[in-house]
C-alpha cells in the first residue's frame, strides 16, 4: 500500500481528493491509522497542524508510522466545503480506508461532530466492522462521534469503540494495550 517511501500521499489524478498520506520513520514498529474529516493542506512532503500533531501523538506511543485517511476525501481547508461539493466522498475512499485499516496496528478515529453529514460516519463505522477493525478515539464529542485530535491535549487515553453502532455514554472501554498516553481521559465536546 505504501510502497518503500516514507512519506507521500495519494491523490486523484486532478487532486481534488487525498486518499492516503503516510509518514513512516520506523517499519518494524507497526502503523497508527487517523481516519479523520477530510484533508487540509498536507500533501506528499508537507504536514499540517493536524498532520504534525497525530505524528507526534503516533511517535510518543511508541508506532513507526502514520496512515492518515478521511470520511471525505475532498480537500478543504473549510468542511463547509463538503455540503457545496457534489461528491465529497471520493470515489476510492472507500477502498483506501479499508486498506489502510487492514495494514495499521491500530485505527483511531477523529472525525468530529461533522462526521454525521450523509451518514457517512456510520456508514464507515459499518465498514470497519465488517473488515473486523476496531475504532478507538481520544475523546468523543456529545454527539457520540469520535473527536478531532488537533486541539485534545497528549494526556487524553484511547477508550475503544464496542460496536459499530453509534456511541453512546458507557460504551467505551480502554484498550488493554501498551500505547495509552496516560493522563486525564480528556472527554471534549464539540469539535
Amino acid at each position: 500500500m505504501l510502497g518503500n517511501t516514507s512519506t507521500g500521499a495519494c491523490f486523484s489524478l486532478d487532486r481534488r481528493y487525498r486518499y492516503l498520506l503516510w509518514r513512516i520513520w520506523d517499519p518494524g514498529r507497526g502503523v497508527c491509522n487517523f481516519l479523520m474529516l477530510n484533508p487540509s493542506t498536507a500533501d506528499e512532503t508537507t504536514n499540517d497542524p493536524t498532520i504534525t500533531r497525530c505524528e507526534q501523538r503516533a511517535r510518543r506511543w511508541g508506532y513507526g508510522g502514520l496512515v492518515v485517511t478521511n470520511l471525505f476525501a475532498l480537500g478543504a481547508t473549510d468542511p463547509a466545503a463538503l455540503r457545496r461539493a457534489a461528491d465529497p466522498v471520493g470515489p476510492e475512499n472507500d477502498e483506501a480506508i479499508a486498506a489502510a485499516a487492514l495494514g495499521a496496528t491500530i485505527v483511531i478515529g477523529g472525525w468530529g461532530a461533522l462526521g454525521i453529514y450523509r451518514g457517512r460516519s456510520a456508514a464507515v463505522r459499518a465498514l470497519l466492522a465488517s473488515l473486523g477493525v476496531a475504532l478507538h478515539a481520544l475523546a468523543w464529542t456529545k454527539g457520540g462521534e469520535p473527536a478531532h485530535p488537533l486541539y485534545l491535549s497528549y494526556g487524553c487515553a484511547l477508550s475503544r469503540m464496542k460496536s459499530a453502532a453509534p456511541f453512546r455514554r458507557g460504551s467505551p472501554e480502554r484498550p488493554g494495550r501498551a500505547h495509552r498516553s496516560g493522563g486525564s481521559r480528556g472527554r471534549r465536546s464539540g469539535m
